[in-house]
C-alpha cells in the first residue's frame, strides 16, 4: 500500500510540475494603471483600436487611412516622421512600399538602435496582433522616450509590404542612408495573438545583447532551441534581411493561439492585454537601456539561454551543458555494472530488440490515447474555432492524461508474468536509448546553434539517473520523480509553445501534441514500470 501511495504521489508531482511549467508562461494583465516603464495600457489599447479596425493590405485605401492615423499619432509626440516612398515597383514585384522612419538622435552616439514593426496586413485580417501589437509597442516607446535624453541614436521603423514579401524592409536596407549606421535591431512580430512574448531569434554577435535583455526585462522568455524550430518553419520576417546583412539583433513575437494568425478574428478585442503589455513594456525598456550603453562594448560571443520559469533566464557561454550531461551519463554507465544494475544480458541484441518493441508500444498507445482524448474533448466541448490561448492549453490536459494512461497500460501488460522483471528492464533501457539518440541528434545541432541541445541533455541525464535509482532496489518513487522533474520542467513549455504555434489548424495541433506526448512517454517509465526486485522474486539475476 505504501509503495502504491508513493508512486501515486510521485506521479502527481510530475503532473503538477508539467502544469506549473505551462501555466507560468501566461503574461500578467497590467490592469488600467501605467507600468513602471511608462507603458500605458489604456492609451495602447486606444491606439490599437484606431489602427486595426479592418484589413489593410499593401496598396489598399484602408492602408492609406492607417498610415494617416499612424502619422497623426507620431506627430502628436511633436515629431515629424520621414516617409520613405518607393516610386518604382519593379524591384519589389510591383509593390511600392512606403516606410515611416522616426530618427531620434543621441548626444554621443556609439551606434544606432533600430526598433521595427510592419503596419500592413494580409487581405483578410485586421492585424491587431500581426502586427498592430508591434506598431503600438513602437508608438508607446516613442511617447515615453521622445523627451528623454539618450546617448545613442534611436530609429523607429514602421515598414510597409511585409506581407507581400518584406519589401519595405528591403527598401530600407538597400536605399536608406541610416541603414549603414544601424548597429543592432529589435523586431516585434506576431504569429499568434496571445501568450508570452518570446525572443526566438538572435543575430550574429548578439551574445552581449542577450545578457542585456535578461538584465532589463522583468520576464524574459525564450530559449536557444526556438531558433532551430523557427528555421524549420516556412516563415520569414523583416528581421531576416537585417540578419542577412550581418546586423546584431533580437527577434520577438507573440505565438500563442495561432488560429487567430492571418484570420478575420485578429481583432483588438481578442488580443489579451497582458500580451500587448509585455510587447510594449519590452520595447520601451530595451530602447531605454540600449539608448544609454556603449554599444561597442557589448560582447559578441554567442550565448546559450533557456527560460527556467520563476528562476528567470539561464544564460551561459559554450557547450558545458553537453559535457556535464555526458559526464553524468558516463559516470552512471561506469557505476551501474559495478552495482549490478547493468549486465551483459541487458545489451544482448535480442533483449534490446524486445525492449525496442515495448517502447514502440508505449509510444503508440500513449500517442493514440493522447490524440483521441484531446480530439474527443474538443468535439464534445463544442469549442468555437479559433481557440484562445487558454482554450489551446485546456487541450493539453486530456493529451497529458492520455499519455500517462497509455504508458501505465503498456507498462502493466508488458511486465506481467514470470519474466516481468527482465521485460521491465528492457523497457527502461530502450526508453533511455531513444532519448539518448534524440540527445545526440540535438547535440549535433548544438554545434551550429549553441544551446539547442540543452533541453534534451538535461532530460536524458535525469532519465538515466532515475533508471539507476529505480533498478537499485526499493528506492522511494518520489526520489525517482525528483530526477525527472528538471527535464519535465524544461520540456513542458516547449510542448505548450509548439501546440499553441500549430493551433491554426486544431486537428493538426492535436495530432502534433499527441506525437510530442508520445515521444515523451518513455520518460514516465521509471514511475510506471512495476519491477519486482530479484531479492523478492528470483526471476532474473543481473550479470556483473
Amino acid at each position: 500500500m505504501q509503495s502504491r501511495s508513493s508512486r501515486l504521489t510521485a506521479s502527481l508531482l510530475v503532473l503538477a510540475t508539467v502544469a506549473f511549467a505551462i501555466l507560468q508562461l501566461r503574461p500578467v494583465d497590467p490592469g488600467q494603471q501605467a507600468m513602471e516603464s511608462g507603458y500605458d495600457p489604456v492609451r495602447a489599447l486606444h491606439s490599437l483600436q484606431s489602427l486595426a479596425r479592418e484589413p489593410h493590405p499593401h496598396g489598399s485605401q484602408a492602408l492609406s487611412k492607417v498610415r494617416e492615423e499612424l502619422l497623426r499619432q507620431i506627430r502628436a509626440c511633436a515629431v515629424e516622421p520621414e516617409l520613405q516612398v518607393a516610386v518604382n515597383g519593379k524591384r519589389f514585384d510591383g509593390a511600392r512600399p512606403t516606410n515611416l522612419v522616426v530618427h531620434l538622435p543621441g548626444w554621443d552616439s556609439t551606434g544606432s538602435v533600430l526598433l521595427m514593426a510592419h503596419y500592413d496586413t494580409v487581405e483578410e485580417s485586421p492585424g491587431a496582433a500581426d502586427d498592430g501589437s508591434g506598431v503600438v509597442a513602437l508608438l508607446e516607446t516613442l511617447r515615453v522616450l521622445v523627451d528623454q535624453p539618450r546617448r545613442n541614436d534611436l530609429i523607429l521603423l514602421f515598414t510597409d509590404a511585409e506581407e507581400r514579401g518584406m519589401f519595405g524592409a528591403q527598401f530600407f536596407v538597400e536605399d536608406h542612408e541610416l541603414f549603414a549606421d544601424v548597429d543592432l535591431v529589435l523586431n516585434f512580430e506576431a504569429i499568434g495573438n496571445s501568450g508570452p512574448l518570446m525572443m526566438f531569434e538572435t543575430g550574429p554577435g548578439s551574445g552581449g545583447l542577450v545578457d542585456l535583455w535578461r538584465a532589463t526585462v522583468p520576464q524574459p522568455n525564450g530559449n536557444s532551441l526556438a531558433a532551430v524550430i523557427y528555421g524549420w518553419m516556412p516563415n520569414n520576417t523583416d528581421m531576416s534581411l537585417f540578419l542577412d546583412a550581418g546586423k546584431r539583433g533580437l527577434n520577438f513575437a507573440l505565438s500563442g493561439s495561432s488560429g487567430f494568425y492571418h484570420s478575420p478574428q485578429d481583432l483588438p478585442e481578442h488580443l489579451p492585454a497582458g500580451s500587448l503589455a509585455q510587447m510594449g513594456d519590452t520595447a520601451i525598456r530595451m530602447a531605454q537601456r540600449l539608448g544609454q550603453v556603449d554599444l561597442r562594448q557589448l560582447d559578441r560571443e554567442p550565448r546559450a539561454f533557456h527560460n527556467i520559469g520563476p528562476m528567470g533566464l539561464l544564460i551561459w557561454q559554450g557547450r558545458g551543458h553537453l559535457w556535464a550531461c555526458a559526464g553524468c551519463l558516463g559516470l552512471a554507465l561506469v557505476i551501474a555494472p559495478r552495482k549490478g544494475l547493468l549486465g551483459r544480458r541487458d545489451l544482448n541484441p535480442r533483449e534490446l530488440f524486445g525492449g525496442f518493441v515495448g517502447v514502440l508500444s508505449v509510444i503508440f498507445c500513449a500517442g493514440t490515447l493522447a490524440t483521441g482524448l484531446a480530439w474527443a474533448s474538443y468535439r464534445l466541448s463544442g469549442s468555437i474555432y479559433p481557440l484562445t490561448y487558454d482554450g489551446v492549453n485546456l487541450l493539453l490536459i486530456p493529451m497529458l492524461a492520455g499519455g500517462f494512461l497509455g504508458t501505465i497500460v503498456v507498462s502493466h501488460f508488458w511486465t506481467r508474468g514470470a519474466f516481468g522483471y527482465e521485460r521491465g528492464r528492457q523497457l527502461l533501457f530502450s526508453g533511455l536509448g531513444l532519448w539518448l539518440a534524440l540527445s545526440l541528434v540535438f547535440a549535433r545541432i548544438d554545434l551550429d546553434q549553441v544551446g539547442a541541445g540543452f533541453p534534451f541533455a538535461v532530460t536524458t541525464t535525469g532519465l538515466g539517473i532515475a533508471i539507476c535509482l529505480r533498478l537499485s532496489g526499493r528506492t522511494n518513487p518520489i526520489w525517482v520523480a525528483l530526477c525527472l522533474l528538471p527535464g519535465m520542467f524544461v520540456m513542458a513549455p516547449l510542448l505548450c509553445q509548439l501546440v499553441q504555434l500549430s493551433s491554426k489548424v486544431v486537428d493538426g495541433s492535436i495530432l502534433l501534441g499527441g506525437v510530442l506526448v508520445a515521444i515523451g512517454a518513455p520518460l514516465l517509465l521509471p514511475l510506471t514500470v512495476a519491477l519486482v526486485h530479484p531479492e523478492d522474486q528470483g526471476a532474473f539475476e543481473p550479470e556483473a
